[in-house]
């Protein structure tokens, strides 16, 4: 049996904006999903209160206002408490973790995890974009979630709803992973490795574009599945760890942190 044919975890999260550093979180789902396409009792989602207004621009992507965040969200340091620990679950059960375009979502809970003192946990990631960037690098088109989704037959009525999002990137890979051998044969530490390469080939090509192009290429990151501009922020000397019956068992294999 492969990755393909188990329980699959995702994660996704809504945010005032796309800096990591200075927009904050407004809703966020990690999910547990069987074979079947189930969402588990496992999974959990939830609006967040930011401590922020919310820009109409990112209103305008996720519908999520100031007013709603505030009264319906939960406090942010219980959800990225939550969410990490959530997360840890996934790692130490062994179980993948989906995330579309990994650097941006992880990206903003690394920051979040350093400032209250906890590391993250270690997630085998599978990047739905990465991947289909690299087995159908020359497919015309847009390559946003609902894009992909409709390009492999995933239903996607409702993207830009953190739940959502997560539960269509897990059918996106799954879908993936059937087509080609490449990703579902692999097992999650080789297929990390393969991402690593696939993106970092992605970027060079892109930024080789934009600069032929006479434009500014600065932005266009090679690392995944965090972005370079975070490898220096670490936690605090005074990190904490989540409970230990979050923590993974003695022996369990460290399949790619080290690449973080």
């Amino acid at each position: 049996m492969t990755w393909v044919d188990g329980v699959i975890a995702a994660f996704d999260i809504e945010t005032t904006g796309i800096d990591p550093v200075s927009d904050e979180l407004v809703q966020v789902a990690v999910l547990q999903i069987d074979s079947t396409g189930q969402v588990m009792p496992e999974s959990w989602s939830s609006l967040v209160s930011p401590g922020r207004p919310i820009p109409p621009e990112a209103v305008a992507v996720h519908g999520i206002t100031s007013e709603r965040a505030a009264r319906e969200g939960i406090a942010l340091d219980h959800a990225i408490r939550e969410t990490l620990r959530r997360l840890q679950a996934a790692a130490a059960s062994g179980i993948p973790v989906v995330v579309y375009n990994a650097p941006f979502d992880l990206g903003f809970m690394k920051v979040r995890a350093a400032r209250l003192g906890i590391s993250l946990p270690e997630l085998a990631v599978i990047d739905p974009l990465v991947c289909d960037r690299a087995v159908d690098t020359y497919r015309r088109g847009s390559r946003t979630l609902g894009a992909v989704a409709a390009h492999y037959g995933c239903a996607a009525e409702e993207l830009h709803d953190a739940a959502a999002d997560a539960a269509v990137s897990v059918a996106v890979a799954r879908a993936m992973g059937s087509r080609y051998a490449e990703l579902g044969s692999s097992s999650l530490d080789e297929l990390h490795r393969r991402q690593v390469v696939w993106h970092r080939a992605w970027a060079e090509n892109f930024a080789s574009y934009l600069r032929g192009q006479g434009r500014d290429a600065s932005s266009v990151d090679p690392c995944w599945p965090l972005p370079r501009s975070l490898s220096e922020i670490v936690p605090p000397p005074e990190t904490v760890q989540l409970p230990a019956s979050a923590a993974p068992a003695a022996g369990t294999k460290r399949p790619w942190w080290r690449f973080w």
